[in-house]
């Protein structure tokens, strides 16, 4: 009995022993089987769950003023960005990370199973520090942070329309933002890191490529001149119940802008929330009928072709001229009135007579070389070149009336890069929006007859002129006004009026030339003496000071030096 028991528990000793050595074995086998001859479909899968080419944010260049002020800067944000395979492993915190998103679970569920098959989707771009800070905590496996630029406006509405903006991704859209988007977009970089599973980087591996990131751009623009221009619309849109108002001023010598505002304008931090109105830079893109501001380059054409002279003589025809059909008034009787006198009072019929006298290929030519009815070839985005007809189309009502700056249309800048050529003696420069621009310039004009239209100009601000409200003491001004009807319903208006004054400044030797208009007033006063002219004199005032331009008017001084004035 005992020797039946022995081989029994011998049998089963040996049994168990046999079973260990074959899991034994197994185990070995299966070791040596993945060690060997699976290793690499496994480091494979180890690695495609571990390994990751990241971006390396690179940061949008910066657009800065001519001091160095910074108009639009990229600042680094964090956007919350998910694994969708590794995330639909961890449904059950679904919830929780759409709370904190500010998504429905049902919002979220979608994102993530629609796009089930990418290794990398947004959840939300942008967020905050707080928010950031909060996914990191909740420690989601598949769920991740990621480095992003967002752009930012310090100067806020003062540059809205002129800067632009730029899209979710940086890129250019609107404005200068759009215009030197080439120059201005960063080119992110790539490396090859190790991550753990819940997308915290473990090791850097690598860099595969370098981030290259935006050139700074200096603009010609002077932050503090901007600011002085903006305040000044905004104020005499408010005052004169107004629906907007643009001011241009350009550097004469160089070519350079240096302000260029509009009122009312918007954040542009918080862009979606703008109007579209207030998005469009009309200094650039909308054209208006130029009005009376045109009549010194209708007198200019006058003394390039030899027909008038500085003594000659007009009759204003008691305020009253038909032709074809069309009646052009004064809005006074000026009586007889010389070259100099038209621009003073700005006779329209004079104006119109002048006009009508000329060559229409001489009038035409003139504007032409300033700009009129063409591009400026600024590479700025939505720009109008404006409407001016060929001379051969043109009636006698149509000579007459581009006499007085009726019957073409151009934009703000057009008509400032016009006073710009003027006050330059005739040679024009290209517009420009960065500082310091290389250029010799084109003489377009003789500097003769430009220099001589600035003398009669510079009469226009003294008292009995139409621009008196645009002077500055201890400087000479030479500006023009004007007042446009709109044409409402296809018919000139009335009750609806654009008040523009346009010059140069210091008259004897121009460094700045300055454009301001107003689009419909409506408490009253809509002349441009009345409206416009104030603007220029306190931005005018400001940009002398700025740019240390030191007073040209002597008699003002030979009073100040005798003590004649207080």
């Amino acid at each position: 009995m005992k020797i039946v028991r022995r081989v029994f528990y011998d049998w089963r000793r040996r049994l168990v022993l046999g079973l260990f050595l074959l899991a034994g074995l197994g185990l070995a086998g299966r070791a040596v089987q993945l060690q060997y001859a699976e290793q690499e479909f496994l480091t494979a899968q180890g690695e495609s769950r571990q390994l990751r080419t990241v971006p390396i944010p690179a940061s949008r260049g910066m657009l800065l003023d001519r001091q160095g002020e910074p108009l639009a800067i990229s600042t680094p944000v964090q956007s919350v960005w998910a694994e969708p395979k590794q995330l639909i492993e961890s449904q059950d915190r679904w919830l929780e990370l759409a709370r904190e998103l500010g998504l429905s679970r049902l919002k979220l569920k979608r994102m993530v199973l629609d796009r089930r098959n990418r290794k990398f989707v947004y959840l939300r771009r942008q967020v905050t520090p707080d928010l950031a800070a909060k996914i990191t905590a909740l420690q989601i496996p598949g769920v991740g942070l990621i480095t992003e630029y967002r752009r930012y406006y310090p100067a806020g509405a003062v540059v809205a329309q002129l800067i632009g903006g730029t899209d979710i991704d940086d890129n250019g859209q609107e404005g200068l933002e759009l215009a030197f988007d080439s120059r201005l977009r960063a080119r992110p970089g790539a490396r090859r890191v190790r991550q753990d599973r819940y997308g915290r980087v473990i090791d850097d591996l690598a860099q595969v490529r370098p981030p290259k990131h935006g050139e700074n751009l200096r603009l010609g623009i002077d932050l503090w001149l901007q600011y002085r221009a903006y305040q000044e619309l905004q104020a005499a849109v408010f005052k004169h119940r107004a629906q907007n108002g643009i001011a241009v001023v350009l550097d004469v010598i160089t070519g350079e802008v240096l302000a260029m505002a509009q009122a009312p304008s918007f954040n542009p931090n918080v862009r979606r929330t703008a109007p579209s109105d207030r998005r469009r830079n009309r200094a650039v893109t909308d054209p208006y009928e130029p009005g009376s501001v045109m009549k010194p380059f209708t007198v200019l054409t006058a003394l390039m072709t030899g027909i008038y002279d500085e003594n000659s003589r007009f009759d204003t025809n008691r305020g009253k001229w038909k032709i074809g059909g069309r009646l052009i008034q004064d809005i006074k009787d000026f009586g007889e009135l010389d070259l100099g006198g038209v621009l003073i009072k700005s006779s329209n019929v004079a104006s119109a007579r002048i006009a009508l006298d000329l060559p229409a290929e001489s009038l035409w030519g003139t504007l032409d070389q300033l700009g009129f009815g063409q591009l400026l070839r600024i590479g700025y985005p939505g720009e109008t070149g404006g409407v001016l007809r060929e001379p051969q189309h043109w009636t006698p009502v149509d000579q007459a009336a581009l006499g007085y700056g009726y019957g073409l249309s151009a934009t703000p800048l057009h008509i400032a890069q016009a006073y710009m050529v003027l006050g330059n003696h005739g040679v024009r420069h290209p517009i420009s929006f960065l500082a310091d621009p290389r250029s010799d310039g084109e003489r377009v004009l003789p500097r003769e007859f430009c220099d001589a239209v600035l003398r009669m100009m510079g009469k226009i601000t003294q008292p009995g002129g139409t621009a008196w409200r645009a002077r500055i003491p201890g400087y000479t001004v030479a500006a023009k006004t004007g007042t446009v009807q709109k044409v409402i319903d296809g018919a000139y208006s009335k009750q609806h009026h654009i008040a523009l004054t346009a010059g140069v400044v210091p008259a004897r030797h121009p460094r700045l030339a300055i454009l301001v208009l107003v689009d419909s007033p409506s408490a009253g006063q809509y002349y441009g003496g009345q409206v416009a002219a104030p603007v220029f004199r306190e931005v005018a005032r400001e940009a002398l000071r700025l740019l240390n331009v030191l007073p040209d008017d002597q008699e003002w001084m030979s009073r100040i030096s005798s003590g004649g004035a207080g």
